[in-house]
């Protein structure tokens, strides 16, 4: 009987711990992805596992963990990194390669080239937004920071300028032991706050990091080079910037290129089409209405001579009217800019 009892006591103490609820496990990391929302100009490509995207109408073109964004002269680009949120302008000749996006972590590598983030939140401990340029790591944790690398030919020294118009960043450099054989380590951290950068040299025999002012270069650069959404315009960059060295440029022309598309102006496009459409079809409707009444006066001229008068009146208004909605419908610019 007390075996039974015992047997009976397990039975029911499995079946609570069972129903039971468990410690929540950790939640899992939700990928994200980039959107091509702006354009300005024509030479935009995308590699994705290797191969180039043919790409019909770039914007709301989606980039994911592996892809490759290149700008060529005389173009730029602006990308929405999703689920986060934040905005990477890329200037004219510049290559980005996304390496991780999530909702827990950002992971990105400058190729070569010019950009600029801003993020619309600051990235949290264990939450983080890093972007990479020939070993040089630049931690995000303010909103608004550029980054410059200029590729260096064999043998030479590469050069790498992180900025910070707003908030703070943290930038380190990766140091592989002899050969490479061991786990890559960070050298010690160089704090930069809004209004500074620091200039890195890579390579063999590379310089300390050093920090300086925003030179005047970087900032007449960015001052007509804005993000293209209303409620995300970088804000104003910091005056001065004396001190300090000039920050090189990517090669190839610097002026801004034919008007840029975004995706809202393609919204209003599409309604401007839309209504236009609808227009014209109504158009059509009063002009075969009016036709119709007229082929019907016609038929009934001869047995019903009022009612043939009263289709053929009516069916002359409804051509009357058809006119100025015709005219409506041509003077509809879907491409005009809206006041």
């Amino acid at each position: 009987m007390k075996r039974n009892l015992v047997i009976v006591f397990l039975l029911l103490a499995a079946g609570l711990c069972a129903q039971a609820p468990t410690a929540p496990a950790a939640a899992a990391a939700v990928t994200g992805y980039a959107e091509i929302v702006y354009l300005q100009g024509s030479d935009l490509m995308v590699l994705s596992k290797g191969a180039s995207v043919s790409l019909g109408d770039p914007i709301g073109t989606r980039l994911l963990p592996g892809d490759v964004l290149q700008t060529g002269p005389k173009t730029q680009a602006e990308i929405l990194l999703q689920p986060r949120g934040a905005r990477l302008r890329l200037s004219e000749n510049t290559v980005l390669s996304i390496h991780g996006l999530s909702d827990q972590s950002t992971d990105l590598e400058l190729l070569y080239g010019r950009l600029r983030s801003k993020v619309e939140k600051l990235a949290a401990r264990g939450n983080p937004f890093e972007l990479r340029a020939s070993g040089i790591v630049a931690g995000v944790r303010g909103t608004d920071f550029g980054c410059d690398y200029v590729a260096a030919k064999p043998g030479a020294k590469a050069l790498v300028v992180v900025y910070c118009f707003e908030g703070a960043i943290q930038v380190t450099t990766e140091v592989k032991s002899e050969a490479g054989k061991e786990a890559e380590q960070e050298s010690e951290p160089v704090f930069l706050d809004a209004g500074a950068m620091a200039t890195i040299e890579t390579g063999p025999g590379a310089a300390p990091i050093e920090t300086a002012p925003i030179s005047q270069d970087i900032q007449d650069f960015w001052k007509d080079r804005g993000f293209s959404s209303a409620g995300t315009q970088a804000a104003a960059l910091p005056q001065g910037g004396a001190g300090g060295e000039t920050a090189a440029k990517p090669s190839g022309p610097g002026g801004p290129g034919p008007a840029g598309i975004t995706a809202a102006d393609l919204g209003t496009w599409k309604k401007s089409v839309a209504r236009k459409n609808s227009i014209a079809v109504a158009t059509i409707g009063f002009v075969a209405a009016g036709a119709a009444m007229q082929g019907a006066a016609i038929y009934l001229r001869n047995s019903n001579a009022s009612a043939s008068n009263a289709l053929a009146i009516a069916g002359a208004a409804c051509s009357v009217v058809g006119i100025p909605v015709l005219i409506l419908s041509i003077s509809i610019d879907p491409f005009a800019p809206a006041r």
